[in-house]
């Protein structure tokens, strides 16, 4: 198989990393394709201290900075890492991507008609394979991030947020997934997912569509 692009999106709450590892299990045991897994930011020096200095609990950088950052640590992991293993024909799985950005740095898009931002990255940046968008309910997702089921391992100011924060991400993503899909038309619309059902459910959704996409 050529290299493929995966990219699996959604709130805090959704259940992100873990269907990522339910994905990784599957090509591995079902398909005999061994994917390698990144985070958005992360994965690279630079994205990992990206990572530290937005998530903090006690970060205060402005959303411009912020935004200016994860665009620096996408560039970084995109032309250091991702591009030469799907040149090589390798399976990536990217643990959030692009449309999180808008979702979290709305403010800093917010001046400008939202089409035109995204086609603008959807044809400058490596377009996905397979983007999975987990579509959970804001109160799931807070109910879940308050009880500690979603919650990451390392402290996280979004987990901490309040439900109207959560709405309000919930709201961003489902309009930037409604613009990205007219942009793509049927050629690569989003996969979005039930995120309300239990994870059992939500990966089984997520891999029939995958492997009826393959």
């Amino acid at each position: 198989m050529s290299g493929k692009l995966i990219v699996v999106e959604g709130i805090e709450g959704a259940g992100k990393t873990s269907i990522v590892e339910r994905i990784i299990t599957w090509l591995k045991e079902v398909q005999g394709v061994e994917a390698l897994t990144f985070r958005e930011p992360g994965s690279t020096p630079i994205g990992e201290a990206v990572r530290t200095l937005i998530k903090h609990p006690d970060s205060d950088i402005s959303v411009e900075t912020q935004t200016e950052l994860l665009w620096l640590a996408r560039r970084r992991l995109l032309e250091d890492v991702v591009q030469p293993l799907l040149d090589e024909g390798k399976w990536v799985i990217l643990d959030r991507y692009w449309m999180s950005t808008l979702a979290y740095q709305w403010d800093y898009y917010s001046s400008q008609p939202l089409h035109p931002v995204i086609e603008e990255i959807a044809n400058t940046y490596q377009r996905p394979d397979f983007m999975f968008y987990l579509d959970v309910s804001p109160k799931v997702a807070k109910k879940r991030c308050t009880s500690g089921a979603g919650r990451g391992d390392v402290a996280d100011k979004n987990d901490d947020a309040p439900l109207s924060t959560f709405t309000m991400w919930h709201r961003r993503y489902g309009e930037i997934v409604s613009a990205y899909d007219k942009i793509m038309g049927d050629s690569n619309k989003t996969l979005v997912i039930n995120a309300d059902q239990t994870f059992s459910m939500v990966a089984d959704d997520v891999i029939f569509a995958l492997n009826q996409s393959i």
